[in-house]
């Protein structure tokens, strides 16, 4: 029988019969937890860019995200430092830079910023002539694999997504990203995505920070930290030179990272400006908010308040959440300040109680009553006085002078 008899015949047979001379498929085996090898997150800067992952910084046009990526890009080429999350400032580890610009030409404008900024020249690289390397494409893995680098730059996302990819679709948008996260893993490399926002966004009416950009919320799904550019403005409402970096989003952080706060002006140049743990990334594009940077002395404040209302064992903690909102504190500082000073939440009977641990405890004899009465308000006593029980908490009134305080001698007073 010759080959096509052969397939004359094959093609007279019912597909069932087909079927069972195909091979079998491959036996997929699940991955079980217990074999999973944990490994810790590395960051090229703690708390803010990801190695071997996605990152992105947003922003309108014009409002600094390149001079920032600059300042950056100078940072990782010299093992220079930037502004750390706690306040103080982070060195790098050396390493190279590739970045990939489609608005900015790299002798007029990228090496002049970052010969002012400080960088080692030698360890930057730039794709030759003015060529765009489209993401997924070979020219791209080549350069990545040319440079290793520690840190890309993709500014911006538009510039290097293939002509066919729709920015508001979901599936096409994720694809496309696809390959440039998994060079981002190869490489151990922090991609960071430079991206433009909406008009929506950029009026202060598009909801969370993360739904900014433009195009499909998709977008965003695929970076591990999201960063908002904005400008704050000044107690007139008019545009300041500092500018602040504020999460979107930040899933590999414990806890809540703070702004990054910088400079940027004709007369000083770039200049880190610290951080701020309360303003918000929608706060910097709201269109009636005043921002101005909060000093860690707001956060020393509340310490020394929540020391004081806590000074001689517990309190309700509904009465120190009245105690903070009426001094002008946010919540957002409150909670950190109270993580950083140890105080501990536990339920007492059918209320929830503060309480400082460690023996941060100080008599009230210790406490001047004039700290008391710039705070104003009503008093509990915590003990015996007025009839209640050791250990209760108990309303007594409020006090109108110093002397009032005389009427409490024998309890432990503090405000609601």
């Amino acid at each position: 029988m010759n080959q096509s008899e052969t397939a004359a015949r094959l093609r007279e047979l019912p597909p069932d019969a087909l079927a069972d001379l195909a091979p079998p498929p491959e036996r997929l085996t699940p991955l079980c937890a217990a074999d999973v090898i944990i490994r810790p997150v590395k960051w090229l800067w703690r708390d803010v860019l990801v190695q071997g992952a996605l990152n992105s910084i947003q922003g309108i046009a014009g409002i600094g995200k390149t001079f920032k990526l600059c300042a950056v890009a100078a940072a990782v080429s010299s093992g220079g430092c930037v502004q750390s999350v706690g306040g103080g400032m982070e060195p790098l580890q050396c390493g190279r830079v590739l970045y990939l610009s489609g608005d900015d030409d790299p002798s007029t404008t990228l090496v002049p910023r970052m010969t002012e900024l400080g960088a080692d020249l030698g360890n930057i690289h730039f794709a030759p002539d003015g060529m765009l390397p489209q993401i997924g494409s070979g020219e791209l893995k080549q350069l990545f694999e040319a440079v290793k680098p520690s840190l890309c730059v993709i500014d911006t996302l538009q510039h290097f997504l293939p002509g066919r990819v729709d920015l508001n679709s979901a599936n096409s948008t994720t694809s496309a990203l696809q390959p440039l996260k998994v060079l981002a893993e190869k490489y151990n490399c922090a991609v960071v995505v430079i991206q433009h926002i909406s008009k929506i966004g950029a009026s202060g009416n598009g909801g969370f920070s993360v739904n900014f950009g433009i195009g499909s919320a998709a977008v965003n799904g695929l970076f591990r930290s999201v960063w908002t550019l904005g400008r704050l403005k000044d107690s007139d409402g008019r545009p300041s030179s500092i500018r602040a970096i504020a999460p979107s989003k930040t899933n590999l952080v414990k806890g809540d990272a703070p702004c990054i706060l910088f400079e940027l002006s004709q007369d000083r140049g770039f200049l880190w400006a610290g951080v701020d743990h309360d303003l918000t990334a929608e706060e910097l594009y709201s269109p009636t908010k005043t921002q101005q940077p909060r000093e860690a002395p707001e956060r020393d404040e509340c310490a020394a308040h929540l020391k004081a209302l806590l000074a001689d064992g517990p309190v309700l903690a509904s009465a120190v959440w009245d105690a903070t909102k009426a001094n002008g504190f946010s919540e957002k500082t409150v909670k950190r300040t109270k993580k950083e000073m140890g105080i501990e939440s536990k339920k007492e009977g059918d209320v929830w109680v503060w309480n400082l641990q460690g023996g941060q405890h100080t008599r009230q004899d210790d406490l001047d009553p004039l700290d008391l009465l710039d705070q104003g308000g009503q008093l509990v006593t915590i003990g015996n006085s007025e009839g209640g029980q050791e250990g209760q908490l108990k309303p007594v009134g409020s006090i109108c002078d110093p002397l009032g305080l005389t009427t409490f001698a024998e309890g432990q007073v503090v405000r609601l």
